[in-house]
């Protein structure tokens, strides 16, 4: 995923709020973030600056599950034998 530097300032601050209601983990997020996305779709389409918000909210949850999906998976993965 490609990302800016408005949505990187996105990602620490949402990485910040996650971590201070300890809530930084793959099923807070997925919920949290599945929440956003029907909000999304229910704010109006003239309400054009809040949709925005949230899908630069919703991305940045997006990425972060994934790097923590990613973070699992090479913690789980064995070290290679020398």
């Amino acid at each position: 995923m490609a990302i800016n530097k408005t949505d990187t300032e996105t990602v620490r601050q949402v990485r910040s709020k996650l971590m201070s209601e300890r809530m930084y983990n793959e099923s807070a997020i997925n919920k949290l973030r599945e929440n956003l996305i029907k909000k999304r779709e229910r704010t109006k389409v003239l309400q054009f600056m809040k949709r925005k918000q949230l899908s630069h909210t919703i991305n940045a949850l997006t990425y972060l599950l994934d790097r923590l999906n990613t973070e699992s998976k090479t913690e789980k993965q064995p070290a290679p034998d020398s």
